[in-house]
């Protein structure tokens, strides 16, 4: 399943926290969880690609969620740590903790790791397998 996504320009976001980037993160966080998937990869653009990849997994089968423009890539990258709590200007791998809040259920931990593949980061986050809406 793919989706594509037009966004404003990068020049017109700026920061990491201004709310285009807020809502997409949050909203692919929340999208996931409700179809139950257990991991999402946010994978590095290959030289030269114009987009990237969002992979999921759900019961062991990994899948293509969406493409995103390669522009959005570090603007992606960097909401994600900020989330977790990893450091933006000296972590090329790192581990994290992402923590939703739940009206019902209490809170929810999804763990967040930074790799590195062909030199450029990647974010694989954990989702936990939800018993009641997310």
């Amino acid at each position: 399943m793919s989706a594509r996504f037009v966004f404003p320009p990068l020049s017109d976001v700026g920061f990491v926290d201004d709310p285009p980037v807020v809502a997409f993160c949050n909203g692919l966080l929340t999208d996931a969880l409700k179809r139950g998937y257990g991991h999402l990869h946010v994978r590095a653009p290959r030289a030269g690609s114009e987009s990237f990849d969002v992979r999921a997994q759900k019961d062991g089968e990994w899948s293509q969620y969406m493409e995103l423009p390669s522009a959005m890539h570090n603007t992606v990258l960097r909401r994600f740590k900020v989330m977790a709590g990893i450091d933006l200007v000296r972590s090329t791998s790192g581990l994290g903790t992402i923590t939703v809040g739940r009206a019902d259920n209490g809170p929810l931990a999804l763990h967040v790791t930074i790799q590195l593949s062909d030199g450029a980061e990647e974010v694989l986050i954990d989702l936990p397998v939800l018993t009641g809406p997310p």
